[in-house]
């Protein structure tokens, strides 16, 4: 009996297949219509364009003799193949982390819609062929922003797209955030009601570079002279984010510093680093039309004379050599921050980077070179500052003023402050031993010889393999 029912089995199935090849070959030509719309769909999301572009590039793909099919193009229609796709890619992550049994993490942050509504970004990072990969899974919208709203958000999101309890308390070995206390706080966070719910330990961690902007960010808030830079661009920010005809005229003068301004607006904030190199790098390649359009602005007769005034005093900082000495220091630290953030990048080269900071204490970076090189044929002025001759900065159009003594001095005692502070934050928020033990992972740290490399990294690897609750058999021959 048991022998006929795998039989009829097989016979249901081999007809199925059978079926399926003949619908396949009847129908080739829709299929590889609906094909091709699809891959459309896809673009549109990969790059980020509106779902109205997709019957556009359908249309410019049957001109040029492309066969599309005849179905009903629309922006609904797009997103309803976008949903399909992702429905599909996703069920197939959760069907691989469940077949294969590999450990995953996730990594969350918190953001708010257009509709002002509470947001949490879920993904999820685990080994896809050899590879450490990121995925994102979820998008979910939370009532509240305290840790137990956004445990219970993550639980939900994870179990509805089939990730169950038990599956998480198998695989679910790391949560990764921003630090924020309603991520991390030890008693009412996400993760200790993340760590109660799905009764499972979790390897909490603080994002890499959200570390070196706080640290950063904190240099900037304690030492008054920093924010001198920070307030320059946030004036810049308010002359031309409400003025149409301003963001033309500053275009005009410098298209790539009007893009990073109304992008940006405020730097050395709670912000990804990268964007505050951005709009630094931006403004020191674009300095000298930038001084060229303050000082247009501040004798445009129709302009206001209170804003006359403003840009004139935007000028003037422009060409104050310490705002630009402070603009060149900031561009070199930013260099040496802005590096890869991994886990394992900062691990190996932390000790590099405070080593290279300490340096810039004494010897002068790149680009502060070339504004202190301006000076070598001068001597400091004794004049007053509107009085100080004009000295061009080598390499570029921009002009600064012949520093005073006094000014030159007070510079150098903002630069070693500066430094200093930097290396000080760097140091206290990455105090992590997990940091040095992850090194081992990294084989441009493996030693050379072959005796010391034998048993190099056994006892940071146990380390780790107790940090993320991961069984370990150990073999004997």
């Amino acid at each position: 009996m048991k022998n006929a029912k795998v039989a009829a089995s097989e016979l249901t199935e081999q007809a199925f297949s059978v079926q399926n090849r003949r619908f396949e070959e009847l129908h080739a030509n829709q299929i590889a219509a609906t094909e091709k719309v699809f891959r459309v769909a896809y673009l549109c999301a990969k790059e980020n364009l509106s779902f109205a572009e997709h019957a556009e590039i359908i249309s410019c793909h049957q001109l040029n003799g492309t066969d599309m099919g005849s179905l009903l193009y629309s922006p609904v229609t797009c997103q309803e193949i976008i949903n399909h796709i992702s429905s599909v890619l996703k069920e197939a992550l959760v069907n691989y982390i469940i077949t294969s049994g590999t450990k995953f993490s996730i990594m969350i942050d918190e953001s708010t819609s257009v509709s002002a509504k509470c947001c949490l970004v879920i993904y999820i990072g685990l080994v896809f062929d050899d590879e450490v990969t990121n995925y994102f899974f979820d998008l979910v919208e939370i009532e509240q922003k305290d840790g137990k709203s956004i445990a219970n958000g993550i639980v939900k999101a994870l179990t509805d797209n089939g990730l169950s309890a038990n599956v998480l308390k198998e695989a679910l070995i790391g949560f990764a955030s921003d630090g924020a206390s309603a991520m991390t706080g030890i008693y009412s966070g996400a993760t200790k009601h993340l760590q109660e719910i799905l009764d499972v330990k979790l390897c909490t961690f603080h994002c890499m570079a959200h570390r070196l902007e706080l640290a950063v960010n904190g240099v900037v808030k304690n030492i008054s002279a920093a924010s001198h830079f920070r307030m320059l661009c946030e004036e810049f920010h308010n002359i031309y984010v409400h003025s149409t005809k301003r963001q033309v005229l500053l275009q005009s003068a410098a298209k790539e510093l009007s893009l990073q301004i109304l992008k940006i607006g405020r730097v050395f904030d709670v912000r990804w680093l990268m964007s505050t190199c951005s709009a630094v790098n931006a403004i020191w390649r674009d300095l000298a039309a930038l001084q060229s359009h303050m000082d247009f602005l501040s004798k445009d007769g129709s302009t206001a004379v209170k804003d006359r005034a403003k840009f004139s005093g935007l000028h003037r900082k422009l060409q104050t050599w310490k705002v630009v000495a402070e603009l060149g220091l900031m561009r070199d630290a930013l260099h040496e921050l802005s590096r890869d953030t991994s886990v394992l990048t900062v691990g190996v080269h932390l000790e590099v980077l405070l080593r290279a900071l300490t340096a810039m204490k004494e010897i002068c970076g790149s680009t502060l070179r070339v504004i202190v090189d301006a000076l070598t044929e001068s001597n400091h002025s004794d004049e007053t500052e509107s009085d100080s001759p004009l000295l061009t900065i080598p390499g570029t159009q921009a002009t600064i003023r012949n520093p005073s003594e006094k000014e030159a001095a007070g510079f150098e005692t903002f630069r070693k402050q500066f430094l200093q502070g930097l290396v000080d934050n760097i140091r206290k928020w990455f105090p992590d031993g997990l940091l040095k033990t992850v090194q081992v992972l990294d084989c441009t740290t493996w030693p050379e010889d072959d005796v010391n490399r034998a048993l190099y990294g056994d006892l940071e690897v146990m380390e780790l393999v107790t940090t993320v609750n991961l069984e370990v058999i150990i073999f004997f021959t």
